[in-house]
């Protein structure tokens, strides 16, 4: 359920929109836990307070590059790989609707670390920015090879640390006319047409981030003993880069927005993730002791992120991040160095044929996409074309099966914009400049600093709208955002039709697109479902399927008290088949 809260983090009390499940209403949500392979169903229902008639937001939703419809509310599932018509950010739920999401993951999906968050165009920041997100963990099928010295970190409480990073920020916004100055919560909320949720926050401001809605709090490891950081910057405001003190502990980067890395993983001092994004870092600490996890910024990486004052402003510090407590004991697990098994929609894109390339909105000679431009009010939207909602013209049209090869936009280093895509991870072809601190050639991501960087995707198993935008959730409300209309095989004429028909999220009473279903195989439903809590996260286990519920997923001894579990209510998956890689050449208009 979508609820009003009065709640206090890190000392500050104030009002707020929140997921609430079990009764509970936390910054973070409750933690999706989905499983490869089976289908999964998740419900909103939103107990906002109706718009009052007449009211500006009585007419909700409609199309509007600002800030607008404060308590209208869609899901988004950040990193799953899904129909993008299960994943579909143009359905909606006014105060008062219910809608159903179901989501079918295929068997090859790999397992990791994803989240999700409200994403309705025009109140996505404010209702991220005050807590409307939670993390989502794919599990690995049964099938899946997951090598021993990675599969012992994953499993446990005490070698697996789910960590859900959010930004508290309230009271006043950057300075004014600060180079990419952005706003605070409290200055979105008050930019709402109707707001109809008061901050009341009467503090003197605070701007931190909190783990797993605590401020500061402690984690504790074994010495000699790998252990996984699973952490995900659920922001839309700022980039992180985190630094553990004391020289002895060894950060080991083994995945990036949930994929696991392919070539090698890079041991390092500190771990950047931008907006949005999340690493999977194995810790390794050889000394008895208490450490601090702290937001810094070393400046070898700006030339990744911007420089000079603008990237001051995009990157965030912390002291303080958390403390990591290292007491004696645990197995004696080494840093991996297996690599993870790559399914067939991560397989490696350098050597693949791509399509056609045509010339970007701002005369490139390449395909690209530019975050920006300056024929757009702030130069808020992509190829120079402020958001026109989800309707032609479109950022690009290709058909499923393709290989395309985009030339990111380079707007001035003094600031970037995070670039992220819906469903289909992309690959970059060419490393950063910063020792791979950002990002590493030939990774999978889902979003990724725009730096002129050249990315390639593979438009694999599913046809539909896709979405592209900024990860500043600010740009994306003002028009930062835009469409690839990824085609049908038999159906592609360089702008695709859909027959009309209703989502299939929907139920009786909501509102949703008329987008009509993509194509793809059918997978049986699951449903197993618990509650626990770890580290003060509550875990909502979404599915599982009936065949491997009686042995899969944590143990009651790794997941503390407070199980629930449900019988299953459907029979086994169905396999979803690979696909081949189609080396067409097509018309790909940007």
């Amino acid at each position: 359920r979508i609820v009003e809260k009065n709640i206090t983090v890190a000392g500050a009390n104030f009002n707020t929109r929140l997921y609430e499940y079990d009764g509970r209403a936390t910054m973070p949500g409750p933690t999706l836990l989905m499983k490869a392979g089976t289908q999964c169903k998740v419900k909103i229902v939103n107990d906002l307070p109706a718009y009052a008639p007449g009211s500006p937001s009585s007419n909700c939703p409609y199309h509007a590059n600002a800030v607008h419809c404060c308590d209208t509310h869609t899901l988004h599932t950040h990193g799953l790989y899904v129909s993008p018509y299960q994943d579909n950010i143009d359905s909606y739920q006014n105060p008062g609707q219910t809608e159903t999401y179901t989501y079918d993951l295929p068997v090859q999906h790999m397992m990791g670390t994803h989240w999700y968050h409200a994403h309705h165009h025009g109140s996505t920041n404010i209702q991220v920015s005050g807590g409307m997100a939670g993390a989502l963990i794919v599990q690995p099928a049964d099938s899946y090879p997951l090598p021993s010295d990675l599969a012992v970190l994953y499993g446990t409480s005490s070698t697996e640390k789910l960590l859900m990073l959010n930004h508290l920020w309230l009271g006043p916004g950057d300075p004014a006319g600060t180079p990419f100055g952005l706003k605070s919560h409290t200055e979105i909320s008050a930019m709402c047409p109707d707001q109809t949720i008061t901050p009341n926050y009467t503090g003197n401001g605070i701007n931190v981030y909190v783990v797993n809605g605590d401020y500061q709090p402690t984690v504790q490891i074994f010495q000699n003993d790998a252990t996984v950081f699973r952490l995900t910057n659920g922001a839309g405001n700022k980039a992180i880069e985190l630094q553990i003190s004391g020289g002895a502990c060894t950060m080991k980067i083994i995945a990036r927005d949930g994929i696991f890395q392919g070539y090698s993983y890079l041991t390092t001092e500190s771990v950047v993730i931008v907006q949005g994004g999340r690493a999977d870092v194995a810790v390794y600490c050889d000394a008895v002791g208490t450490y601090t996890m702290s937001i810094t910024r070393n400046a070898i990486n700006d030339q990744c992120l911007g420089n000079t004052t603008a990237t001051m402003i995009q990157r965030f510090e912390q002291a303080v991040l958390m403390y990591i407590d290292v007491v004696a004991g645990g197995d004696g697990n080494p840093l991996p160095t297996s690599f993870a098994a790559r399914p067939d929609y991560l397989q490696f894109l350098q050597n693949a044929n791509v399509v056609a390339t045509t010339k970007n909105g701002t005369g490139g000679a390449v395909a690209g996409v530019l975050l920006g431009g300056s024929s757009v009010p702030g130069e808020l939207g992509v190829n120079n074309i402020a958001f026109p909602g989800f309707i032609y013209p479109f950022v690009g049209t290709s058909r499923v099966g393709t290989v395309i090869e985009i030339k990111m936009g380079r707007r001035p280093r003094t600031f970037f914009h995070p670039y992220h895509q819906h469903v289909w991870p992309f690959q970059p072809q060419v490393p950063d400049n910063c020792n791979g601190q950002v990002w590493a050639e030939f990774e999978s991501r889902d979003v990724l600093p725009q730096q002129g960087e050249t990315i390639r995707w593979w438009s694999s198993r599913f046809s539909g709208k896709q979405v592209v935008h900024c990860h500043i959730l600010q740009h994306e409300d003002a028009g930062m955002m835009g469409i690839y209309n990824i085609c049908p095989q038999d159906n592609f004429t360089g702008i695709c039709q859909y027959p009309q028909a209703t989502s299939s999220n929907s139920d009786s009473s909501s509102s949703s697109s008329s987008l009509s279903p993509g194509v793809i195989a059918a997978i049986a439903i699951g449903g197993a479902l618990a509650a626990i809590l770890i580290l003060g996260l509550g875990y909502f286990i979404c599915c599982r399927t009936k065949a491997e519920s009686s042995s899969a997923g944590p143990k009651k001894a790794d997941i503390g008290p407070s199980q629930v579990e449900l019988q299953p209510t459907g029979g086994e998956a169905k396999k979803v088949e690979a696909g081949e890689i189609k080396a067409e050449k097509i018309t790909h208009p940007i």
